[in-house]
């Protein structure tokens, strides 16, 4: 039998979207990975212990990238129900007003202009906190602000500061140059707040929805006379299913999964698609191309003991393996809670970091770049005593694509961000490393810092230590274009 809609993919986007089509239709959710009923998801602190974990994660690697020295880098993109909502850093950024009211004049569709959208905000968001005309306080996420109090913190503040950078209480507001400490969507009892979490579990016994889980879909089911797509394809236990509806298929896989999907059902550019023996039902170049990501780059500091948070991280989650090896039901939320906390290291929070937004240069609207001050590096330089400054580029000029390498619906797609190809990149970049170096010299962390990575200070130095280490931001769109043609 027929339900009104499907929903491929339950995501950041498609649980909510099943919650709210449920009230009124039935829907049937499609997930190509498990359950997200995991002490590693519900714990933010455990965020490092999702990173490539093939139990919810795909596993995907972008590159060679062709402008930065050809690396290869690991993607990640949630496989399980929440997606990437239950895998990340559990920031809760909305952007600067100028981007929706951007996106409502170039649609030709007001409604996605900033003061359209925010009621739609305020509806989901239960803000512990901040009771204003910005927030909602009885929705399905909860929203806190966290300051960690951590001695490294008030360095970072204060660097912030002497350098020129000014508060910004509310970064939510439409307004987000400034640096702030992030809102985060974690709960009253510092559980991760995934829309998994949010959206589908208070609803799980509706009789509207049903939802499938570990089903890979494979294509669209689209009928060849009127173009019309019924269903889908998917792959579940081995086995092909097909699943129909009346209505609509809402596409949500994901800015990787939605147009390898559409790829496969004949739904693309017309060369790739008949290199890879598939029949062509729309040629539709667009599809998988303009992928747009957030370069990011780390300057790590090393710094005098007590400050970096590293240790207390890695102890915690080196007792941690250990206990659980390949095992996770050894541990339980509380055992877990307990060794991170035994460690110095809360784990009702992820890493403490404060953020800042910027312009990169005096022509530019709003920001355009993010400095996110770590207690932890990435890539230590002096042991675990190590603290970072990540520079991301928020508005970058470069584009790549994703396109898939053969009709296998498990296969990787052939992911190439492009990072740096257009020179406005690099240069923009160039001058928020400036940015970061002259963070670090401040007085209040040139104080405790014991070294810094030997990129060298004139142009041509840094730029290449960008090119052999920009990485993604994990902040991808652009595959799957909506609105005017």
């Amino acid at each position: 039998m027929a339900v009104d809609y499907i929903i491929v993919g339950a995501g950041s986007s498609g649980c909510v979207v099943a919650n709210r089509l449920s009230q009124r239709f039935s829907v049937l959710l499609v997930e190509a990975g498990g359950s997200d009923d995991s002490w590693q998801i519900r714990t933010p602190a455990a965020v490092f212990l999702l990173r490539g974990n093939s139990s919810f994660d795909w596993g995907h690697n972008n590159g060679p990238e062709p402008y930065a020295e050809n690396q290869i880098n690991k993607n990640e993109a949630g496989k399980v129900m929440g997606g990437s909502s239950s895998t990340n850093m559990t920031l809760y950024v909305r952007g600067h007003r100028n981007d929706y009211d951007e996106w409502a004049a170039l649609s030709e569709c007001e409604e996605w202009s900033f003061d359209n959208v925010l009621p739609l905000f305020k509806k989901s968001e239960n803000h512990l906190s901040k009771i204003d005309q910005f927030h909602g306080n009885d929705g399905e996420i909860q929203v806190q602000s966290q300051r960690m109090n951590v001695p490294i913190i008030e360095r970072f503040e204060s660097a912030l500061l002497d350098a020129g950078f000014e508060r910004n209480p509310d970064p939510n507001n439409g307004n987000t140059e400034g640096f702030c400490y992030p809102d985060l969507s974690i709960g009253a009892d510092g559980v991760r707040q995934s829309t998994s979490r949010c959206f589908i579990d208070p609803i799980r016994g509706r009789q509207s929805l049903t939802i499938e889980t570990s089903s890979v879909v494979d294509k669209l089911i689209v009928d060849k006379i009127t173009k019309k797509c019924t269903g889908v394809t998917v792959i579940q236990n081995g086995q092909q299913k097909d699943f129909k509806c009346t209505r609509e298929v809402i596409l949500s896989a994901g800015v990787y999964g939605s147009p390898c999907i559409l790829q496969r059902s004949g739904i693309g550019p017309a060369d790739l698609l008949k290199a890879r023996g598939i029949q062509v039902v729309c040629d539709s170049p667009g599809v998988g191309c303009n992928l747009v990501d957030h370069p990011k780059v780390e300057l790590p500091l090393g710094v005098k003991p007590g400050f970096s948070m590293l240790k207390p991280l890695g102890d915690s989650i080196k007792e941690i393996l250990e206990i659980s090896g390949n095992d996770p039901s050894k541990l339980d939320d509380e055992k877990v809670d307990k060794i991170f906390s035994g460690h110095g290291f809360d784990p009702k929070s992820v890493m403490p970091f404060i953020s800042a937004q910027v312009k990169s240069a005096s022509g530019v609207s709003h920001p355009d770049i993010m400095l996110y001050l770590s207690s932890v590096s990435i890539k230590p330089i002096h042991g675990s005593d190590s603290v970072s400054i990540f520079v991301n580029l928020y508005k970058p000029k470069s584009s790549g694509y994703v396109r898939i390498t053969d009709t296998n619906p498990e296969a990787s797609p052939e992911i190439v961000m492009n990072y740096l190809k257009e020179q406005e990149d690099m240069d923009a970049l160039t001058r928020a490393f400036d940015m970061a170096r002259n963070i670090a010299n401040q007085k209040s962390l040139s104080d405790i810092s014991v070294s810094e990575y030997p990129c060298g200070s004139d142009t041509a130095a840094v730029q290449q230590y960008i090119r052999e280490n920009v990485d993604s931001g994990n902040h991808p769109v652009g595959t799957c274009k909506m609105g005017v043609p």
